[in-house]
């Protein structure tokens, strides 16, 4: 699956989560809510000392 996205990441390397999801006819509330998507979420806090 190929996702239509049109973001710049800002000055601090970040990128709207939201408007990625508008690109793709979705709302960020389906991607924050799957399940593969929440273990990347915590790998990736762990790893970067979030807690």
């Amino acid at each position: 699956m190929r996702l239509a996205v049109d973001a710049e990441p800002d000055s601090d390397q970040y990128v709207n989560g939201t408007q990625m999801a508008k690109a793709n006819g979705k709302l960020i509330g389906d991607y924050l809510r799957n399940d593969q998507t929440q273990a990347f979420l915590a790998a990736l806090s762990s790893d970067m000392g979030i807690p």
